[in-house]
């Protein structure tokens, strides 16, 4: 069985820079390690089976992703490429809705992140 390609769009890694940055000013760097190693675990699961997660109740068309209680990703599979497309990391206490979902070319806005080692898949809880 051939792997799934993952690709991360712009507002996407921004979405994680954002959160990253969030999460070190508010906790620390153990807390964003830890958010980050449970979102390339996500990710790693995607390549294998992109359809495993569930189709969003609140933004259809897109399958989310859960990282933490805290934060999800939404996605959309094309099986005829045998690709991924990351659209979003959100917090699961927002609101979420169609227009979120900017970017649907998928060509133009683009970026692909190197992939992260995971050591651990802990429900990440914030460090105080």
């Amino acid at each position: 069985m051939k792997n799934y390609h993952i690709i991360v769009l712009k507002q996407a890694i921004q979405d994680i820079q954002e959160i990253s940055a969030f999460l070190l000013a508010n906790y620390s760097q153990n807390t964003v390690d830890r958010f980050l190693d449970a979102y390339s675990n996500q990710k790693e699961t995607l390549k294998i089976f992109p359809n495993s997660f569930v189709e969003s109740k609140d933004v259809p068309g897109y399958r989310r992703f859960n990282i933490n209680k805290y934060y999800c990703g939404f996605y959309q599979v094309d099986d005829t490429t045998k690709t991924v497309y990351i659209y979003r990391i959100r917090n699961t206490r927002m609101n979420f809705k169609q227009q979120q979902m900017q970017a649907t070319d998928h060509s133009e806005n683009q970026e692909k992140i190197g992939e992260a080692t995971a050591n651990t898949n802990h429900d990440i809880e914030p460090d105080r």
